[in-house]
């Protein structure tokens, strides 16, 4: 046993790579950032062989991606990996290419410790199986978010400090203006600078959006189409009112620089003169959203769901005012961006096509329910004739078993009958205990049978009832006004078929002064 024991080899643990590199800078190289972090965590995963350490095969690459967040492809496939089963332990090259927020590496702690997973840093020694450690990987997850803030910091004051120089930062190229990747500025492309010339000129001469747009349209004009460092092919989108504001709004073609509220004096040449962009800002500040159909959130029923029949395109709501009087619409996005020569459908009143939307919806929900009509109930609720037969079944199903644990032979204390079975003097006192059938009858007078008039609900006998009456009598008829049998005993006359009204005073079921003979 002890050789078996000694024979047997260390327990595998299956160790997965993690890493990341915050910018997407340098990824195109043969042996980047990541390569060299894989590689010392496979130096490192090598020298634990002995304790069963190996590494798998599938990479967990994040390249270009924050560790702010826990937005990342491949720390998402590693996380459900490890809620698979399908990894012992986590090997990282440094605890900040894991996580920098504290927040986050604690609850990717309790998906590890949740699987019984390991976390290694092979840079950073400690244990977080004890207290100390914990510790320690709390302070360095501390010192790790604090440096994400820092460089965040620093990034946005060297940006604002670049903005105020009057220097291009980066980001989307704009129309009339090339990047100069060496000197890292703007310059003036000719022809595209007077296409944009051209668009001020147009608004100048239009004076609304929607004209210009069309005007654009018809030339085939498109916005800026530039190539990135990867050779691909961006930009050429055709005009439409949200991206002409924003063209014809950019402090850029003036020779100036945007930071947040504040404008400085830029760097590139200017290409629209300041006094025709002060003019065109103040048209655009005379026709903003403030003046003509404007869109409202959340006052809409049909809102994202209304769609353009002959584009396809959704029906965003819009409103008008003539007095204190409001009018809604829904109105096509198409249109809307790019004119009503886009789109040959018109605005729709938004009151009447709720109400249109609602009725259909009412009378399919209608027609729905009656798709499948119920063989017991009818619509508003009361049973239809072959609900009523149901019923009578069921009932007379459900008694039957009860009349015949309560059915007895003739014997002391029983009452006669016409034929063969009797029902007995000796019932419960609880009205709980009777019969399910009998605790809603009532007996007329000791002088009638126990079977014709015993049993009554309200005025009128059930089906179930009269069932079980001919058991009883040997099948006379139990309908009322029908002729009975004679009873011997006080009472009427024989062949009676209904009995005398009860005296004042005399109870129910039996002669004035006597017990109650019967079921009460």
């Amino acid at each position: 046993m002890n050789m078996a024991k000694a024979g047997a080899g260390p327990k595998v643990v299956r160790c997965a790579i993690y890493t990341r590199k915050s910018t997407e800078e340098g990824l195109e190289q043969a042996f980047n950032s990541l390569d060299a972090q894989r590689e010392a965590s496979e130096a490192y995963i090598a020298s634990q062989k002995n304790e069963g350490w190996t590494c798998l095969a599938t990479r967990y690459d994040d390249g270009g991606f924050t560790g702010g967040n826990m937005d990342r492809p491949a720390l998402q496939r590693l996380l459900a990996d490890i809620e698979a089963g399908q990894i012992d332990s986590i090997v990282v090259y440094k605890l900040d290419r894991f996580s920098r927020s504290l927040l986050d590496f604690a609850k990717m702690m309790e998906t590890l410790d949740k699987h019984q997973v390991a976390f290694v840093s092979i840079t950073q020694q400690f244990s977080t199986g004890t207290s100390m450690g914990r510790l320690v990987l709390n302070v360095l997850l501390s010192f790790a978010q604090f440096e994400r803030e820092i460089i965040a910091e620093r990034t946005r004051d060297k940006i604002a400090a670049t903005r105020r120089k009057g220097k291009w930062t980066g980001g989307t190229p704009i129309l009339g203006y090339d990047v100069d990747s060496q000197a890292n500025r703007l310059v003036v492309n000719v022809q595209e600078a007077e296409r944009v010339r051209a668009i001020f000129e147009l608004y100048l001469e239009h004076q609304a959006l929607v004209p210009l747009v069309e005007e654009l349209e018809r030339r085939g004009w498109v916005n800026k189409c530039w190539r990135t460092k990867a050779g691909h092919q961006r930009g050429g989108l055709r005009f439409t009112k949200t991206n002409l504001y924003r063209l014809l709004t950019n402090v850029s073609y003036a020779g100036r620089v945007r930071y947040k509220t504040e404008v400085h004096a830029g760097e590139q040449p200017a290409i629209v003169d300041a006094e025709t962009f002060e003019r065109l800002q103040a048209l655009l500040r005379r026709n903003g959203p403030g003046c003509g159909r404007a869109r409202t959130r959340g006052s809409a029923l049909l809102q994202g769901v209304l769609r353009c029949v002959p584009c396809g395109c959704s029906m965003t709501p819009a409103h008008t005012k003539r007095g204190n009087r409001r009018y809604r619409y829904y109105t096509c996005t198409n249109a809307q961006k790019r004119g009503w020569q886009a789109c040959p459908s018109r605005s729709i009143p938004a009151a009447e096509m709720d109400k249109v939307v609602l009725a259909q919806s009412a009378a399919r929900a209608r027609t729905a329910g009656r798709a499948r009509p119920s063989r017991r109930w009818t619509a508003r609720g009361g049973l239809t004739a072959g609900g009523r037969r149901w019923r009578t079944k069921t009932k007379a199903r459900r008694c039957g078993a009860w009349w015949n644990r309560w059915t007895t032979t003739a014997g002391p204390g029983s009452w006669p009958s016409p034929s063969g079975p009797v029902v007995s003097r000796s019932w419960p006192t609880c009205r709980q205990k009777r019969p399910p059938f009998l605790r809603r009858f009532r007996h007329e007078r000791a002088q009638d049978s126990p079977v014709y008039g015993a049993f009554r609900t309200g005025s009128a006998r059930t089906q179930a009832d009269r069932i079980r009456c001919r058991a009883v009598d040997g099948g006379a008829s139990a309908r009322p006004g029908a002729a009975a049998s004679p009873v011997p005993g006080p009472g009427p006359a024989a062949g009676s078929t209904t009995a005398a009204r009860r005296p004042q005073g005399q109870r129910r079921g039996g002669a004035p002064g006597t017990r109650n003979a019967g079921p009460g």
